[in-house]
C-alpha cells in the first residue's frame, strides 16, 4: 500500500513540480491528493531514513499510517507488546516531526 501511494504521488510531482510547501498533519488518515503529494514522498523519504536508524519504529509507522492498522494491530504485526508499541510509536512520530520540518537528528 505505501508503495502505491507514494508512487502515486510522486507521479502527480513529476507533473506539476514545484508547488508550495504545506504544513503536516500527522494522522492515521493521510489521504493521497494533488495538494499533498510532495507530502507523501516526504513522507516516504523520512520512513527510509527511520528504517537505517530503528527498523521496528519505521514498521509502526507504516502499518498506522500506511496499513490503516490500530494500534493493537501494530503491535501484534511488530511482534512487541503493546506498551513497547506506545512507547516506540510516540519516540517515532517525535523524531518523524522534527525530521519533516528539517530539524534532522542522526
Amino acid at each position: 500500500m505505501r508503495n502505491l501511494l507514494v508512487d502515486r504521488a510522486r507521479a502527480r510531482m513529476a507533473a506539476k513540480r514545484g508547488g508550495g510547501l504545506t504544513a503536516l498533519e500527522l494522522n492515521e488518515t493521510l489521504l493521497v491528493a494533488d495538494e499533498n503529494s510532495e507530502t507523501v514522498t516526504d513522507l516516504d523519504e523520512a520512513l527510509t531514513r527511520l528504517k537505517a536508524l530503528s527498523p521496528r519504529q519505521a514498521l509502526l509507522l507504516q502499518h498506522r499510517y500506511f496499513g490503516g492498522l490500530s494500534l493493537e494491530e501494530s503491535a501484534t504485526a511488530a511482534g512487541t507488546s503493546l506498551a513497547t508499541a506506545k512507547r516506540e510509536l510516540r519516540s517515532a512520530r517525535s523524531w518523524l516531526a522534527l525530521e519533516l520540518r528539517g530539524e534532522q537528528l542522526h
